[in-house]
This record gives C-alpha cells, structure tokens and sequence, in this order.
C-alpha cells in the first residue's frame, strides 16, 4: 500500500510543469547544463532560431552551443527544450509578407533542431500608457493572435508559451496593469499552450501576499485557467547600491550563505526568495490549481553549498 501510495505521489508530481531558462548561450564552467536538477524541470527554453531579412526561419544549433547541449540533455531526462521566436514581437508589421515567410517555415526549423516548443518573452513597457503598466485590450488581443498564430503554425505538437506581467502592487508590479497581457479566451481554449507569470517578489519575513494578489488578479481579473499558467519566482535579487538596480543570481550570492538556514530570506544582507519560502509557494501553487511553476532561471540557483532552491520548490508539491 505505502508503494503505491508512493507511487501515485511521483504520477501526480510528474504532472506538474516546471518550467524555466538557460540564460546565456556561453558556457560557464561552474554551471554546465549537466549541473540542472534534470530530474526537476520539465521545459527549458534557450537560444533562439535563425531568420533571415525575408523571415525565413532556419536551424542553426553551430550558433546555439549551450541550446545543442541542452537538447542532448533534454532528450536523454524527457524534458522538452524550447527556444524563443527569434524575432521581435512585430507590432507594426503584423501582416506582411515577412510574417507570412516566418509562419510558413518556423515549424521546419523546429523540428530540424528538435525543438519541443516556442517561449516569447516580450515584455510592454515602449509607450507612455505601457510604461505606467497600461496594456489596452487591442494591444492584448493583437499580441494574442500572433502567439496564436505561431501556434497555428507548428502545430500541436510544438508547445507556444509566453512569459507575462500581472496585476499587483509596486515596485514590483504595476498597480495599472487590470488587463492582461494575453486574451484570457484565447489561453483558455488552447490557441496558447500556457503562460508563465513573471511575479518576482522579495521580503525578509517570507511573506506570500503579493504572490496572492498576483492569484487573484489572474483568477478573478484576467479569467484565466489557472491549469495553463506557471506560477513564477525570481532566483535573483532586487538589489540597489546609490539607486543603481543590481540583479545578483542566488547562483553567486549563496557562496556568502552556506547551508543557509531554511528559514532565512537575507543572505550578505540582500533579500532573496529563501527555501522555506520556496517551499510554501510550491504548496501554493498546487494548492489554487496552477499547472506549474517558473523559477528564472535555471541557472541562477545554487548547485553547491546546500543551497539549491528548486529542491524546495518542489517539495511543496507534495504537501
């Protein structure tokens, strides 16, 4: 019974997506791609195609080294690497022939690298209004349809995500953004396979309130399905010396903090999302039906020293 019981524990975590980044196509000796928790993550994106001035797109994994490795890697552990669009998110030339090129050949290209899906990381924030975290609804649904029409384009095989902004509180988010970033209706249906929220947070206390804002805002604002979203945390830090942010990896700041205490949300007194915390926004997201979790990024976590967040992330799984 207890084998079973174990058993069935593994069936249902397996189900739950952890997705997240390589950041960086140059190798680190101190972090490689054989130092992820393979037996963790479930997508990771990295690199991007190759697409020329007519939006032809191509497989070039010579100019992705860290991509191609992952993919080695990927194949071997079942987890599925995804790579960005490779272009901008084209705002103004919406329907050209350009366009039209890029759809007609990205699925190709796909699966000529063996890519399991497409994540766009298009971040509002070039008007005034976008600045002040006003995304009008034309701007989401136009936004909508071309990560639809990606989808439309490779398939339902090759996955289409996107990395959003949601409603919250400053500095972390911006308290005018109500609307989302991707049509609720639209990931809702499967026209986007699921979106992951950048809702990075920091404090000492290890309080999950903004992460609880941010839920409701996305349950209740936005009407997403909250099976097709990822919940997301940062492995970085908001750190600012005479005003200047500085973003510290947990990757280089655990060195200063061995076997830091559980507990404990402030190492070489800068503020990061410690284990414990880790741990509790893993049961959060299981707890209000999240398909999955976005720790950014996989290689900003600690691989030594004890220290490794995403371990704890997912032992909140099985609360």
């Amino acid at each position: 019974m207890l084998s079973f019981i174990k058993l069935l524990s593994i069936i249902i975590i397996n189900k739950i997506r952890v997705v997240s980044w390589f950041v960086s196509q140059n190798f680190n000796k101190d972090f490689l791609p054989e130092n992820i928790s393979w037996d963790i993550y479930t997508h990771l994106t990295s690199g991007s195609p190759t697409v020329d001035k007519n939006g032809f797109v191509s497989c070039n994994l010579s100019t992705m080294p860290v991509t191609k490795k992952l993919l080695e890697l990927g194949k071997k552990n079942n987890v599925t690497i995804q790579w960005g669009p490779g272009i901008s998110y084209p705002k103004d030339t919406y329907n050209t022939t350009f366009m039209y090129n890029y759809y007609s050949s990205i699925k190709d290209a796909c699966n000529k690298c063996g890519i399991g899906g497409i994540e766009v990381d298009f971040e509002y924030g070039q008007t005034l209004l976008e600045k002040l975290g006003i995304v009008t609804p034309e701007d989401s649904n136009n936004y909508s349809h071309f990560l639809s029409n990606i989808k439309k384009a490779v398939g339902k095989n090759i996955l289409v995500s996107a990395d959003i902004g949601t409603f919250g509180l400053p500095p972390d988010d911006y308290f005018l953004e109500f609307w989302p970033w991707v049509n609720s209706t639209m990931l809702n249906n499967n026209n986007i396979d699921f979106v992951n929220t950048m809702s990075y947070h920091w404090n000492k206390d290890g309080l999950l309130n903004k992460w609880k804002l941010n839920i409701l805002a996305l349950k209740y604002l936005y009407k997403y399905n909250l099976s097709k979203v990822n919940l997301g945390l940062g492995y970085f830090s908001d750190y600012k010396i005479n005003k200047t942010l500085y973003e510290p990896t947990w990757y280089s700041l655990s060195k200063k903090c061995p076997n830091i205490d559980p507990d404990l949300n402030v190492c070489n007194d800068i503020l990061f999302v410690g284990k414990k915390m880790n741990e509790n926004i893993g049961k959060l997201a299981i707890e209000n039906g999240f398909g999955g979790v976005f720790p950014w990024a996989a290689n900003y976590d600690s691989i030594e020293f004890n220290n490794s967040l995403v371990k704890w992330l997912v032992k909140g799984f099985k609360k």
